[in-house]
């Protein structure tokens, strides 16, 4: 894989992946973010937004995941005491994305639903 610095600095062409992690408790705020992550011009293939609404019944959910968190360019995180309370998300989804941080990889966009204490 190239390395790059951001996603608008990156080799592969094509749009920008991005990965929307969140808690389904949390549901409502995707909800409410979904719409910005659309673009106005879609024939300008500027972003692929992955999250897991798009999972059907039936499929290897975590396959799909590791797939998704393997091919994303911004990992964009709705961060919440529920977030942070998701086994799931904190050792699967966050530690690949800071894996991959730290390799330029991908850029990590974490978006605060509310006030949460952090320390």
């Amino acid at each position: 894989m190239s390395r790059r610095t951001s996603p608008t600095s990156r080799s592969n062409p094509g749009p920008v992946k991005l990965f929307v992690s969140y808690s389904h408790e949390n549901s409502a705020w995707f909800g409410k973010l979904r719409p910005l992550l659309k673009f106005r011009n879609p024939d300008t293939n500027v972003a692929h937004v992955w999250h897991d609404q798009k999972l059907e019944a039936g499929h290897r959910w975590q396959n799909e995941i590791q797939a998704a968190l393997k091919q994303m360019d911004v990992f964009v995180c709705l961060v919440s005491y529920e977030f942070l309370a998701s086994d799931y998300i904190m050792n699967v989804e966050l530690q690949e994305a800071l894996r991959r941080e730290k390799k330029d990889e991908v850029a990590i966009v974490p978006i605060l639903l509310y006030p949460v204490n952090l320390v």
